[in-house]
């Protein structure tokens, strides 16, 4: 499990567990989900009720949101568990059916505060897919 630095000088830090296929890539047609987890600097979980997740992923930087290739969003309401801290957040297997080549993604949290943080950002590739039945 990877840790991430405090975000809040010392009142949270964010965890990351995630189940990679190869190194920030996915091929296309498959699911990806990141793991969240928060945790306050001594590791313990925090309550993350009223929170809000994003995920975007674009083949520009620059593009603005409503251009982007795929997002999504994760409402207070549709927390899993807010209490223990922990949360998914998922590429299911029909986003990526258009897409092939590598996009710039980040996942951000909107706090209850209303204050918003990067969790997670970099570039993933999707690659073509060879077995194209499904059944």
């Amino acid at each position: 499990m990877r840790q991430f630095p405090a975000k809040k000088k010392g009142v949270w830090t964010m965890s990351k567990r995630a189940n990679f296929l190869g190194t920030d890539s996915i091929v296309r047609g498959d699911t990806k989900t990141f793991n969240l987890v928060f945790t306050n600097t001594s590791g313990v979980a925090i309550d993350i009720t009223g929170y809000t997740l994003f995920l975007t992923l674009k083949e520009n930087i620059t593009d603005l949101d409503d251009d982007a290739s795929l997002k999504k969003t994760i409402a207070p309401a549709d927390l899993d568990n807010p209490t223990t801290g922990i949360q998914d957040i998922a590429i299911d297997a029909g986003d990526t059916d258009d897409m092939l080549g590598d996009y710039y993604y980040d996942i951000q949290v909107k706090t209850a505060g209303d204050k918003i943080y990067t969790l997670l950002y970099g570039t993933i590739t999707i690659v073509a897919d060879t077995t194209l039945r499904a059944s």
